[in-house]
């Protein structure tokens, strides 16, 4: 019986230890996805990306593939659309520890899968500005107008200088 248990140990151990060999170091360790915040300003943004992830709303949380890079666009009525990247680049570190311990097999998983990646940033956030709406400056601005007996004085609320022209009409 002592043979028979020996025998399970080692082939259970080798088992294990080809499991491990065979994935790569970076998918052991952090996986082949990654979350990413995502935030705009204003809130309520619909959020979609290239290449494909869904259709969000901001603020919220996507889980994406580390193997790729996105473009992610953010679009809201009366704003203009915006749009960010999210970088896939290798950390060298696992690519290290896949030649060295892995060899092939893990090089080859983890390149694959993308796996050694990291995607940055890890929050993104945009701020969308309001569409012109055929309106230029502010939508009212106040005058002030005082006299002093002499002097006419006139004046806006927001610092703006005021010019007034007097045309004499027939």
């Amino acid at each position: 019986m002592a043979k028979c248990s020996r025998t399970f140990m080692f082939k259970s151990t080798v088992l294990l230890l080809c499991i491990l060999i065979l994935q790569g170091c970076g998918a052991m360790f952090q996986g082949s996805n990654q979350t990413i915040d995502i935030q705009s300003s204003p809130s309520g943004a619909k959020v979609t990306a290239t290449p494909g992830i869904g259709e969000y709303t901001t603020p919220t949380s996507v889980t994406l593939a580390r193997k790729s890079s996105y473009t992610v666009t953010f679009s809201k009525d009366g704003y203009r659309p915006a749009t960010a990247q999210i970088r896939a680049s290798a950390k060298f570190g696992y690519i290290f520890l896949d030649v060295f311990f892995t060899g092939l097999v893990g090089v080859v998983v983890d390149a694959a899968t993308g796996s050694w990646n990291g995607l940055k940033p890890e929050m993104v956030t945009a701020t969308l500005d309001k569409e012109n709406m055929g309106v230029v400056g502010p939508v009212k601005i106040d005058v002030t107008m005082s006299s002093n007996g002499s002097d006419l004085n006139i004046e806006s609320d927001n610092g703006a200088p005021v010019h007034v022209k007097i045309e004499k009409t027939r």
